[in-house]
């Protein structure tokens, strides 16, 4: 798995018990939920590059997984946020190449809360149902 030889043991623990309440022992059963994570934030960027097909309501699930990284990195110690720092942003940079800003967010904010910057993009590439979501709902 990407990453998991950028942390060390006490930070995989760490992050596995910050990161339990997103745990699927079906999917994720002894696997550093931390790597897993961030892996999976890459694979879904270089997939919207390629034109992403399913629904919209696909979609923005898709781009939880930055929620949840997001979500850990206010929790943990200023040395580790630094390393994720050092992956995540590279990854960011690629998503927003890849996307287009929209006007409106995807989902709304959490109470009260404004949502996360990557709720306000779309795949420049937009193909499938995913194009028929935004053209039928006028997202753009």
């Amino acid at each position: 798995m990407r990453y998991v030889d950028k942390f060390t043991k006490e930070e995989i623990e760490l992050t596995n018990k910050l990161l339990g309440q997103y745990y699927n022992p079906h999917i994720h059963k002894g696997i550093p939920l931390l790597p897993y994570f961030l892996n999976e934030w890459l694979l879904r960027t270089n997939n919207f590059e390629k034109g992403y097909t399913l629904t919209i309501d696909d979609y923005t699930n898709e781009i939880t997984v930055r929620d949840i990284i997001a979500s850990l990195v206010n929790e943990i110690p200023e040395s580790l946020k630094l390393k994720i720092n050092d992956i995540i942003n590279p990854i960011d940079e690629k998503f927003k190449e890849v996307t287009n800003i929209v006007k409106e967010p995807l989902l709304p904010g959490l109470e009260g809360e404004d949502p996360a910057w990557w709720w306000y993009r779309l795949p420049k590439k937009l193909v499938g149902e995913l194009k028929e979501d935004v053209e039928s709902k006028k997202i753009i």
